[in-house]
């Protein structure tokens, strides 16, 4: 995988930030976005809700249901 690395106050604000940022070049042109990385508190109620027993479906059933609706 390529990698860029950032200055320090790129970091900074990456690192504060709970949103979707916007990545520009030099003249303003969008080419792509950063999605922050999950808290610890978001990695740990993913944990937690993996642990619930609910049920668990396969991509093709999920598809399979949604053919299903359209029939409707």
């Amino acid at each position: 995988m390529s990698h860029i690395v950032l200055n320090q106050e790129q970091a900074e604000l990456l690192s504060q930030s709970r949103k979707k940022l916007q990545v520009r070049d030099a003249t303003g042109r969008v080419i792509g976005f950063i999605e922050p990385a999950p808290s610890e508190e978001e990695i740990a109620r993913a944990r937690a809700r993996m642990h619930l027993n609910e049920p668990e479906y396969t991509t093709d059933e999920v598809r399979e249901h949604l053919r299903s609706l359209e029939k409707r």
